[in-house]
């Protein structure tokens, strides 16, 4: 099983330049499995259909995506998704040697703007610092409200922060 070490940070905005040079793409999730050991994700990111279970932790856990064949398969399992469904546009970036996922919400979780940055090892991860050009950003890594399997069943949630 492969294992993902990410921070990720909530922001006010997303910098002006990263919406124009970032790759932009339509992400659409539900979960079909929720439980305090991990989740099971569903994903239509691009032409791509993805299928990922995650394990339980925040900055690192067990993670295993796979591909789904078809999009048939996709919308047979669709209505079967827990919660409300995750619309977002994620625009990527690259800056030096690292990626900057940056997620603009929609819908029910409209005033939501977070990003995510993947690290290769624990010890990295601890000792990186968001670069100030991201503007204004709260960590929330260690902060389960923002894990996207709560998001889904609780999406009030991003606007009863008070830090936002």
């Amino acid at each position: 099983m492969g294992k993902e070490i990410e921070r990720k940070w909530r922001l006010k905005t997303v910098p002006t330049f990263v919406l124009i040079e970032g790759a932009a793409k339509h992400i659409t999730q539900g979960y079909l499995y929720i439980a305090d050991n991990g989740e099971v994700r569903l994903r239509h990111e691009g032409d791509e259909y993805h299928l990922t279970g995650k394990g339980k932790g925040n900055l690192s856990r067990p993670e295993e995506d796979y591909t789904l064949v078809t999009e048939m398969i996709f919308n047979f399992l669709w209505p079967r998704i827990m919660g409300a469904p995750i619309n977002k546009v994620r625009y990527t970036y690259r800056c030096g040697d690292r990626v900057y996922q940056f997620d603009v919400h929609e819908d029910n979780l409209k005033s939501y703007v977070c990003v995510e940055v993947e690290f290769k090892t624990i010890e990295d991860a601890q000792v990186f610092t968001l670069p100030c050009w991201v503007g204004e950003a709260v960590d929330v890594t260690d902060d389960k409200r923002y894990k996207g399997k709560n998001l889904a069943l609780n999406p009030h949630i991003v606007r009863e922060d008070p830090r936002f």
